[in-house]
């Protein structure tokens, strides 16, 4: 069974360099659309269209469904 997880002191502190343009990965990052399409560890993964609240305090959720062959 899942235990309920209190959000007040979690943060998604995250640092990493692109070789690419930053208006690109700014909204690589920040579209649900372009989010999804790159946002998996492989292949195998598809992630489901992430939700995300750009702001101070705002929520992020990111689902991932692993594919079986």
């Amino acid at each position: 069974m899942d235990k309920a997880q209190s959000t007040a002191n979690l943060t998604l502190p995250m640092k990493r360099t692109f070789r690419a343009p930053r208006d690109k990965v700014f909204r690589a990052s920040t579209n649900r659309v372009e989010t999804a399409q790159w946002f998996a560890p492989s292949t195998e993964y598809s992630t489901v269209e992430p939700e995300f609240e750009l702001r101070v305090g705002g929520r992020y959720r990111v689902e991932m469904h692993h594919s079986l062959s």
